[in-house]
């Protein structure tokens, strides 16, 4: 039987299983970890934007020391927020790992 198909409960029908999909066989640890890569995801797309942002501020500044320091707040607390995230995601994978 390919790998992406299950077994069904009555005889031997199969059905493809989806990824992301919460069913009733899916535990607390699937759900776990499909949020926390999720998040991760979404965290590192808004940390792109966000520094994108900041790198036009800091080009457009034109010497103005204010949005200088603006744009280098903005890309400071955007990879202090990535770390944060990632240290979640590792978090949340140690636990899965331990149950």
């Amino acid at each position: 039987m390919p790998a992406n198909f299950k077994e069904g409960e009555i005889g031997e029908v199969a059905y493809p299983q989806k990824s992301g999909v919460i069913s009733p066989q899916t535990n607390i640890n699937e759900i776990l970890q499909n949020l926390s890569q999720h998040f991760l995801k979404i965290a590192f797309t808004l940390a792109i934007f966000a520094i994108i942002i900041a790198g036009i501020i800091w080009i457009t500044a034109l010497g103005d020391e204010n949005k200088i320091e603006k744009a280098k707040r903005i890309i400071k607390w955007t990879i202090i927020a990535l770390l944060i995230a990632s240290s979640a995601f590792v978090i949340v994978k140690i636990i899965i790992g331990i149950f």
